[in-house]
């Protein structure tokens, strides 16, 4: 899937807000994922469980979609990776036994081998004090609070995590620290114009 981008990161990281600029700006190039939606569950295990079940799915369809459109680039919002991350984060933070942490590691596997498994991603992981304003801001927007996202020290954990999986991907990650959406836009846009000419990372 040389044609399937991934934007990965923490909550507040901007995912969402990129991936809608990056369609706006060349929408002859670009395809959005609509993400399935999913059961919300309380707890933490259900919760990491059902997630990645829906992540194989979403590469399922993802799949599907790239061979459909072989000219365009599909962007999504997430992948199997992000499952280790809060896996992990979740275990770290008291929230997840090490039984429970290791069911959830072996699924991950079992579900994802390497005809699937994601290969560009850009990675949004800026600055603690931006995750945390962002989250902030859009909780003054919205009204509204997304899983234990109040809860700073695990967002803390997640940003600190969201740098392990991804360490192997070289020149096929574009790791983005900063929050200038226009410069987000332009840099994550030449990077991925070399996908879409099926140019080597």
């Amino acid at each position: 899937m040389h044609n399937v981008v991934y934007v990965c990161g923490s909550h507040g990281s901007g995912k969402s807000t990129l991936i809608k600029k990056l369609a706006e700006k060349d929408p002859e190039l670009f395809v959005m994922y609509k993400k399935l939606g999913i059961p919300k569950f309380e707890d933490p295990l259900e919760r990491q469980k059902i997630r990645a079940v829906k992540y194989y799915w979403d590469a399922v369809n993802q799949e599907k979609i790239s061979k459909n459109n072989p000219e365009k680039v599909l962007l999504c919002d997430r992948c199997i990776l992000s499952s280790y991350v809060y896996v992990e984060s979740l275990f770290q933070r008291g929230w997840l036994t090490k039984e429970e942490h290791d069911s959830c590691i072996d699924l991950c596997e079992k579900l994802f081998d390497d005809s699937i498994k994601p290969k560009n991603i850009i990675l949004l992981n800026p600055s603690l004090d931006e995750l945390k304003y962002n989250v902030r801001k859009r909780w003054a927007e919205t009204g509204k609070k997304k899983w234990r996202e109040e809860d700073f020290g695990y967002l803390e954990l997640t940003k600190k995590n969201f740098e392990k999986p991804y360490a192997n991907h070289g020149a096929n990650l574009l790791k983005i620290d900063f929050l200038d959406l226009e410069k987000r836009v332009l840099t994550c846009y030449d990077w991925i114009a070399k996908i879409a000419k099926g140019d080597s990372l």
